[in-house]
């Protein structure tokens, strides 16, 4: 007899942590998701705030993507309120066994330890469950809350780029650092 093999569905994926689910993108999630992309606040350091009609377009292109692995965007849904209040990304390259992560959320939801939570849980899962060897970080160097988490997540300084990154709104270059972390440093 022959042993099945184990048929995954990477569009219906989902994680849970003590106060977040963390999925794909639903077509429903464009009201959410309008409060965050459409907030000046939350886009800062991303460039502006997007219209209504490019936030139902992306969250359109990402509820019809066709997920063949774990990498893309997934909404990140405070679960007493069930409310979609950021979106995580994770993009996996397993030829060299690494990952990038992002992050984006809402600004009302700032500061409550949300960003850390699916931070710790996704990179948990990237190191024990997939078995990768690094995961990777940047922001522009003026964001200081992306910073602290990177802290947290014990991850190390890796590199600066100068001017790297323009913000068309602030007609503003940005200097991007770059964090990562080992499994052999994770702990």
């Amino acid at each position: 007899m022959k042993n099945k093999e184990t048929v995954i569905n990477f569009n219906e994926i989902k994680f849970e942590t003590e106060r977040l689910i963390i999925r794909r993108i639903k077509k429903e999630d464009w009201q959410d998701y309008n409060e965050i992309m459409g907030n000046e606040l939350t886009m800062n350091f991303l460039g502006r705030a997007n219209t209504l009609e490019e936030v139902k377009g992306y969250v359109e292109n990402q509820s019809n993507q066709d997920y063949n692995n774990l990498s893309g965007n997934y909404a990140i849904v405070l679960k007493e309120e069930n409310k979609v209040i950021g979106q995580f990304g994770l993009e996996i390259n397993t030829k060299h066994s690494k990952a990038s992560i992002s992050y984006l959320f809402n600004s009302k939801y700032w500061n409550k330890g949300y960003a850390i939570e699916c931070a710790k849980f996704m990179v948990d899962y990237a190191f024990n469950e997939i078995n990768l060897n690094r995961i990777e970080a940047d922001c522009v160097k003026e964001n200081e809350a992306s910073l602290k988490i990177f802290k947290k997540l014990n991850m190390n300084f890796e590199g600066e780029f100068k001017e790297s990154r323009y913000n068309k709104r602030l007609n503003k270059f940005f200097d991007v650092v770059y964090y990562a972390i080992l499994r052999s440093d994770y702990k």
